[in-house]
């Protein structure tokens, strides 16, 4: 439950999300021209996503609010 809001956040701006059994690949939009994100769907998993976006994409999210 946590990672879906997650990812519903991150979908909403702009990033394209791809099911892969649990995997996900996480795509930027093109303005952000930068790579391509892969990662696992547990909740262990979205407070270092929350500090990889901001350090990468510049994407402040912060990661209480999905805990």
């Amino acid at each position: 439950k946590q990672i879906r809001r997650f990812l519903a956040e991150i979908q909403k701006l702009g990033f394209r999300v791809e099911n892969m059994n649990n995997k996900y690949r996480i795509t930027p939009p093109r303005h952000l021209g930068t790579r391509v994100y892969f990662t696992h769907g547990t909740p262990k998993a979205i407070k270092p996503l929350c500090a990889d976006f901001k350090k990468i994409y510049g994407v402040e999210l912060n990661w209480q609010d999905f805990v």
